[in-house]
């Protein structure tokens, strides 16, 4: 009867962090190359999740539930998340912690023969991974699940992808306070790279020629995208304006369209725009 109530108690721990917690990590099909490189992993379902790239490396089965069918909302997959956002507040509710792992914080949770165990990794180049191993026929078994990973895991870095500030573009602005607008690639953007692959990166920028007010802040006026040796899809990321600017009066508005007819530009503007960059970084 206590075990029961400890459980329900923490399943009602963990739908309450999964509200307020933000739980947007990309999902991304891997590389054959990576998934070649991938051990046999016996737990029947696990998600690995990088906190920095907020990327899902690697999953199986992870939107199904652990511990009881009471809670439909919980999946592996939320339980990974909030083990990245807040590890320790899970140590409460497990059956066991275990530091035999190196750089790993581990806690084990086990009911009716069944083993389900919440990793944070950090590698050798400081890269933090969270991980959630669920279905393991015994804690022996579920113990291997993590040590294969954890060596799995060494090979992976992140490399920041822009600095702070740096300007891509400026856009002509129709019918707006303002002539132009500055387009800034954000500087948080890490993509997810391997030492067991090529350190190439290719970056692909897309934004729009001209864009009528009003312009709102954090707009999306265009998208940057990552190719990598990682993932079969590309990384994409949306570029957002830095600035609200407010729609203009009448003149403006009727220069502009005359403007426009004959130059193909706002009035003011002296030149047109690129509409893309293409840049490829070497990560190394």
């Amino acid at each position: 009867m206590k075990l029961i109530s400890v459980l329900l108690l923490f399943l009602f721990f963990l739908a309450k962090q999964a509200k307020s917690s933000d739980f947007s990590f990309e999902q991304l099909p891997v590389s054959d190359e990576i998934e070649r490189s991938m051990p046999h992993i016996s737990s029947k379902s696990f998600i690995i999740i990088n906190k920095k790239t907020r990327l899902v490396l690697y999953e199986k089965l992870s939107k199904i539930t652990y511990l009881t069918n009471i809670n439909s909302e919980m999946t592996i997959y939320d339980m990974c998340c909030l083990a990245s956002e807040n590890f320790n507040s899970l140590k409460k509710f497990s059956t066991l912690e275990s530091s035999k792992f190196a750089r790993a914080k581990v806690l084990f949770f086990s009911k009716d023969g069944n083993h389900c165990a919440a990793v944070v990794f950090t590698n050798s180049f400081s890269e933090e991974f969270s991980c959630v191993l669920a279905g393991a026929k015994s804690m022996d078994e579920l113990e291997k699940d993590i040590s294969e990973i954890t060596i799995w895991l060494e090979q992976f870095y992140s490399y920041k992808t822009g600095s702070a500030k740096e300007k891509i573009a400026t856009i002509p602005v129709f019918y707006g306070q303002k002539n132009q607008i500055e387009i800034l690639l954000p500087d948080d953007h890490f993509v997810l790279a391997s030492n067991k692959c090529r350190p190439t990166i290719k970056q692909i920028i897309l934004y729009k020629t001209m864009i009528a007010a009003p312009i709102a802040h954090e707009m999306e006026v265009g998208t940057v995208s990552y190719e990598t040796e990682i993932f079969k899809n590309k990384i994409v990321k949306k570029l957002s304006s830095n600035e609200n600017i407010k729609r203009t009066g009448r003149l403006k508005i009727i220069l502009d369209s005359i403007s426009y007819i004959i130059f193909g530009r706002p009035f003011g503007i002296s030149n047109g725009n690129k509409n893309a960059t293409e840049e490829e970084m070497v990560t190394e």
